[in-house]
């Protein structure tokens, strides 16, 4: 992680102090930049070529959503964002890799930058591989399914590729968070259900009544037979 570029946005001096001393705790080499308003941080993302964003949706003259699509539409640096209770879906539906509810412990807190970092290099030379119709590009980071080709965020394509490589037995819960992250952390299962969701509605016809990737209750996620 030496030389990493970490980028803050957030208009709360608070949050901005106690991320950046969980960074410098656990990332001494890295270089930390702040930014206290969305317009600012946009700007930094263009030109600090951070290697991941972390973001308070709560800011003082934009909106965090628009914040992410703005950073989407020029960079690639994963954007992780800093929500309360009830807004983490829409974080994801603009373009954040992953989430974390406010207040967040370290412990989640390292895991998730540290996976999403790991990203960068974790599918090269990957291969397709499919379960039916369903066909995962890893390094394309894109799902072929029905006809169409979906754009996956790089922690959705490795939760499909896990899904995959069970072959239509159940992946529990345990082996689907470490895909995703690597490790447990308090809070994971209910990171792994939203990211099942929003993974369901790239692939599913009616949500109310998912036909492709099914509940095992108590166990874990599997894909339906193929068709």
């Amino acid at each position: 992680m030496a030389g990493m570029r970490m980028l803050i946005i957030t208009g709360n001096p608070e949050v901005a102090e106690s991320v950046s001393i969980a960074i410098e705790l656990h990332w001494s080499a890295a270089r930390v930049i702040t930014a206290q308003t969305g317009r600012e941080g946009i700007g930094m993302a263009g030109t600090g070529n951070p290697d991941v964003v972390i973001l308070d949706l709560e800011l003082p003259d934009v909106r965090g959503s628009e914040v992410i699509r703005s950073i989407r539409s020029f960079s690639f640096a994963p954007v992780i964002a800093l929500a309360v209770k009830g807004e983490e879906a829409k974080a994801l539906e603009c373009g954040a890799v992953d989430y974390m509810l406010k207040p967040c412990g370290p412990v989640e807190f390292y895991r998730k930058v540290e996976a999403r970092i790991r990203d960068r290099d974790r599918f090269a030379g990957a291969q397709p591989h499919s379960h039916g119709d369903i066909v995962v590009e890893p390094q394309n980071l894109r799902l072929r399914h029905g006809g169409r080709v979906t754009e996956l965020t790089p922690l959705e394509t490795g939760l499909m590729s896990c899904l995959i490589r069970g072959g239509g037995s159940v992946v529990t819960y345990n082996r689907l968070i470490e895909a995703a992250w690597d490790s447990d952390f308090a809070g994971a299962s209910d990171s792994l259900r939203l990211h099942v969701v929003r993974l369901r509605e790239k692939v599913e016809i009616d949500l109310e009544h998912p036909q492709v990737i099914l509940t095992a209750p108590g166990e874990g996620y599997f894909l339906a037979p193929p068709r």
